[in-house]
């Protein structure tokens, strides 16, 4: 449950649909420029689950490149 602190004169107090966050947000760079979109809750959830698993992939692919620089060295060292 969410207790809603808010001051009469505030627009929130009035509105549902002006109440302050929480806010969901997914930025990035294209050619440079941030792309900013503000995400539903239910988006959010699912940019949050794509996130962790790109950062799983990104992890794997360190490994895979670890393997392969040793790998080398090691055919390196033998020729």
């Amino acid at each position: 449950m969410a207790l809603m602190l808010t001051t009469l004169s505030c627009a929130c107090s009035r509105d549902p649909e002006r109440r302050h966050g929480p806010y969901f947000e997914w930025t990035y760079k294209v050619a440079g420029k941030t792309v900013y979109h503000r995400l539903s809750p239910p988006e959010a959830r699912i940019y949050n689950e794509g996130a962790a698993e790109y950062r799983k992939l990104k992890s794997l692919l360190r490994r895979l490149e670890n393997v392969s620089r040793r790998a080398l060295a090691y055919q390196a060292r033998r020729a």
